[in-house]
């Protein structure tokens, strides 16, 4: 081989190196005023294949996809009216994501790079059929602000595992479901009238994590694992004002602090919660 041609085929190399570090997606932002959104002039929502302004350059760009980094700009509301995916999500301080409740209204997130999911404003899911799926096999949901689910049926779905970080809150009513692992190291807190309901795989926790039902009306924390795995915990319990810890898991262990107020402490038959130091 001459040389000429090793040269060629190094020129080709980078070429082809180039070419695949193009395809992994971009950071994306929801930004714009109203008639400048993801969709345009038809409102503050989500949609795939429409058009939206990137306020960082003010060029016009899809919607993002299940390769971009999807941000939600401080001071913004975007609302996912469709079905949406991303790679990853960053709904920023001052800053609102609204999964709308009709059928087939849901955002997958499918962390390809090792991206947190960074809520520091809030995530709601609005209705039954808000759905929130996390496919990678392992992704953190970190930032100091809050997923709130509004009914009970509306789903977080785990794969893998998932990660709740320190300052990360999950409040409200909804399902945390799957075939994968919550690990909870941030708040869980039943705090209105319904279910906060875990029925992943398997969960667990660590000393930083704080397990919560308080409500003017009756909230309910229900837990159950279904591998048959009995959880041992180690975060602190708080069951106040009318709240309810309702368990269905064999062998349910905490050596973690329990407060305990004006609660209650429903275990199914089969069932069994022991707290301990």
């Amino acid at each position: 081989m001459n040389r000429s041609n090793v040269i060629a085929m190094v020129v080709l190399g980078l070429v082809l190196v180039g070419s695949t570090a193009q395809v992994q997606g971009e950071t994306k932002y929801f930004c714009a005023d109203a008639d400048n959104t993801w969709s345009g002039s038809s409102g503050q929502n989500w949609r795939t294949f429409v058009d939206h302004q990137d306020c960082t350059n003010g060029t016009r760009v899809d919607a993002p996809t299940e390769a971009d980094r999807a941000v939600i700009v401080s001071g913004k509301t975007c609302n996912v009216d469709s079905t949406a995916a991303a790679d990853s999500l960053e709904v920023e301080s001052g800053a609102t994501l609204n999964i709308e409740g009709a059928a087939g209204n849901s955002l997958t997130l499918d962390d390809d790079g090792d991206n947190d999911t960074t809520i520091n404003g809030t995530l709601n899911l609005l209705d039954a059929n808000s759905l929130l799926a996390f496919e990678d096999t392992d992704q953190t949901i970190s930032g100091a602000g809050k997923i709130v689910g509004q009914d009970d049926a509306a789903q977080i779905t785990v794969a893998g595992t998932i990660e709740l970080t320190n300052d990360a809150i999950i409040e409200g009513r909804l399902r945390i479901t799957g075939e994968g692992d919550f690990l909870n190291h941030g708040t869980v807190h039943a705090n209105v009238a319904g279910t906060l309901h875990i029925s992943t795989t398997a969960f667990d926790d660590d000393s930083t994590a704080l397990w919560k039902v308080s409500s003017s009306s009756t909230a309910i924390l229900k837990v159950n694992v279904t591998s048959g795995t009995a959880p041992d915990l180690a975060g602190a319990f708080e069951i106040l004002n009318d709240g309810t810890l309702r368990v269905d898991s064999i062998g349910f262990k905490t050596t973690g602090s329990l407060m305990f107020r004006n609660g209650w402490i429903v275990v199914a038959a089969g069932s069994s919660v022991t707290f301990s130091e």
